[in-house]
């Protein structure tokens, strides 16, 4: 049975907006905007973008630090058939290939390389006003999508330092939103979407996306601090956290002796570790979800306490030998995905998409086997397989068990070659208290021994990491090979 198509988001506001149109849809910066409000000023950026020359099917670059204003545009875009790539401040630069591609640069406060820009449209607060002042028919809304149309450029978050670029159609995106409630916990119009982050945020683009069409509240928090009192009863809020703030909010927790309580929480960016786990359970909310995903694939498996992973329904997977055959059960090798989820191709690189795209299935950069039918134990990626002399290491389950070690946040196990050329296992614990950490000396040599010889180690209180909140390999091996880590021998 083919599944209905589902509504775009922006049929969806105009649908709230029509039944419930003074119900607040948004808070930001202590202002509420009602589901009328925010379909006008949908409609109405919609209606500017279309001025300022954006068409359907082309792409408009994003860069709006309001982030009520930014989700407008988002909308506005998608509302127009464009294809929006929301960038941090950081990407605003020329060569970026968003930025490159795009027919129209929409940025609040746009740097002097992009100044004289002719597609720049500033959006600032003189653009606000006049584009907010005139009358709206929120029936643009109702725009068909074909499901093939593009909606979202994406990219990784570049942790080998070399950004993968991916389109996300419609079809794509409408498949991720039906299967929310198959992953995460089921929300009605009055849950509340607690959101941490900006669009730019994949995860978070998504969460937002779904919270409009199932009529939540999305309660923009700005400051990142976890007052979120005013966004109404906690025990009906749901929110998408990073590793590295999730754990923030649960040590704040669990320092005032306080219990959230919140509805669920999807927790994105990297799997996490039982000791991880049970932190959040015991002060944010017994419902933790955490899912082995890519931006490629979107969702493939739940992760379960014991660190194997359930792969999601209408998902396919299969274990890839080097010479691309299925091994046998129980065997390593990589992860291919098929689904309704998974992008087509990557944009502007064909090699790679030749590497990566087979008659169907997507080829992760992932080390798995899987023991049981549906059932994946995830090793770590391909690339990040060690061979330290001669001895073969996926440093995945080791670099969990070291960072549940008292006062570690995160551990990596790393590879540098020694005086003869021959590869030595480099261990970074990033820990507050770089001393304390390696007083556990003792207790990383025993865990490793068994599986490795010699090796050093070292502490730091910040490892190198991506927006998202990944760690950087490369850049924190090159950072300890260069003496620029605050280290402990």
């Amino acid at each position: 049975m083919i599944p209905l198509p589902i509504p775009t988001t922006t049929q969806a506001v105009l649908r709230w907006a029509r039944q419930t149109p003074d119900r607040t849809a948004v808070m930001a910066r202590g202002q509420a905007y009602s589901w009328a409000a925010l379909a006008s000023h949908v409609a109405l950026a919609r209606q500017a973008l279309a001025a300022a020359g954006l068409a359907p099917g082309q792409m408009v670059v994003l860069h709006c630090p309001n982030r009520y204003l930014a989700l407008v545009l988002v909308l506005a875009a998608e509302a127009l058939g464009a294809i929006h790539a929301t960038l941090a401040s950081t990407d605003l630069v020329p060569d970026h290939q968003a930025v490159r591609h795009a027919q129209l640069l929409a940025v609040t406060d746009p740097p002097p390389a992009l100044a004289a820009d002719p597609r720049l449209l500033r959006v600032d607060q003189a653009w606000l006003a006049a584009s907010f002042a005139g009358p709206a028919d929120p029936a643009v809304l109702e725009r068909p999508s074909p499901p093939a149309e593009g909606v979202r450029l994406g990219w990784t978050s570049g942790t080998t330092g070399t950004p993968k670029f991916m389109l996300n159609t419609r079809g794509q995106v409408s498949a991720i939103l039906r299967q929310f409630d198959a992953v995460c916990r089921p929300v009605t119009p009055d849950h509340i979407c607690l959101s941490f982050y900006p669009l730019t945020v994949r995860g978070m683009y998504l969460d937002v996306m779904r919270a409009l069409h199932e009529g939540n509240l999305v309660f923009m928090v700005e400051d990142g601090s976890g007052d979120f009192g005013t966004a109404g009863r906690v025990d009906r809020a749901y929110a998408l956290l990073l590793p590295r703030e999730g754990e923030m909010l649960a040590r704040a927790c669990a320092e005032a002796g306080r219990f959230l309580n919140l509805y669920y929480i999807d927790v994105i960016g990297s799997m996490l570790a039982p000791a991880m786990l049970g932190l959040l359970h015991r002060t944010l909310t017994p419902h933790v979800f955490s899912v082995y995903s890519s931006n490629e694939t979107n969702s493939v498996a739940l992760v379960a306490p014991d660190g194997r992973a359930r792969v999601v329904p209408d998902c396919e997977v299969r274990i890839l030998d080097e010479a691309g055959q299925p091994v046998p059960p129980g065997q390593a090798g990589r992860v291919s995905v098929r689904g309704p989820r998974v992008i087509e191709r990557y944009l502007w690189d064909e090699a790679l998409t030749a590497r990566h795209f087979h008659d169907g299935w997507f080829l992760m950069s992932d080390l798995a086997s899987m023991p049981a039918p549906g059932v994946l134990h995830v090793l770590g990626r391909a690339d990040d397989m060690l061979n330290i002399a001669g001895i073969k290491l996926a440093p995945y389950p080791l670099e969990q068990e070291l960072a549940a070690l008292p006062g570690v946040n995160e551990a990596l196990l790393l590879r540098q070659e020694d005086a003869l050329g021959q590869g030595e296992l480099l261990v970074l614990l990033e820990s507050a208290d770089p001393a304390a950490a390696t007083a556990l000396l003792p207790r990383v040599q025993a865990m490793l021994s068994p599986v490795v010889g010699p090796f050093r180690l070292l502490a730091t209180p910040a490892l190198p990491r991506t927006a998202t909140g990944k760690p950087r390999r490369e850049e924190a091996l090159r950072q300890a090979l260069a003496g620029e880590l605050s280290q402990r021998d």
